[in-house]
């Protein structure tokens, strides 16, 4: 026919989205100008919510049975320094001392080094129970060299919530078990725990 008809679509971008591309699609039509596109208008509506600022410790620490933090899918501008490596999964970040204090950070670290110091905004994710920072969309590194924070903790201790990512130390603790996958376990005399591999 030669009517026009208005389509009409709104879009909701997703949390800490920085840039959108917009692809029109035409399918199932053949000869000419069966289909004529006039023209195309998008508008920018609605309000940008900036990232809440919290520290490692508010993002992580929990009353939730899981563990999970209060915070899951809130986007979130935290700093803290990086205390280890996960190949080019991902990295862990530590601010200060005792629970709470630790965080995985799911992307790759790129040219991060062990003891840089760094700000970002990304989101909170639950992952196989591991709290994480997710879709990154800010990092920057404020300095490098940094002194590793150190936190010595009881076998008992390592198996608990509160230092999930904490980077810390056991003390006087007895290999009693050698696990498979390069795994083996640990005791102070107060609990075993199992020591992984990932690092």
């Amino acid at each position: 026919g030669d009517t026009w008809t208005q389509v009409t679509q709104q879009v909701t971008c997703p949390p800490g989205a920085t840039s959108a591309q917009f692809i029109l699609s035409v399918r199932n039509t053949s000869g000419t100008e069966h289909i004529v596109v006039d023209d195309v208008v998008i508008t920018i509506g609605g309000t940008v919510e900036p990232p809440v600022e919290a520290t490692i410790a508010e993002i992580q620490e929990s009353t939730a049975p899981d563990g999970a933090s209060p915070l899951v899918g809130t986007v979130v501008a935290t700093q803290g320094t990086v205390s280890a490596l996960n190949g080019t999964s991902g990295f862990f970040l530590q601010d200060g001392t005792g629970p709470w204090t630790g965080i995985y950070v799911f992307t790759a670290p790129g040219s991060l080094a062990i003891g840089d110091a760094i700000t970002l905004t990304a989101t909170v994710a639950e992952f196989n129970g591991q709290t994480q920072l997710t879709n990154i969309t800010t990092i920057a590194t404020v300095s490098s060299g940094n002194a590793l924070p150190t936190t010595d903790i009881s076998t008992a201790d390592a198996n608990t919530e509160p230092y999930e990512s904490v980077l810390v130390r056991v003390i006087n603790a007895t290999c009693t078990a050698q696990g498979s996958f390069g795994q083996f376990t640990v005791n102070d005399g107060s609990g075993a725990v199992l020591v992984d591999d990932v690092i």
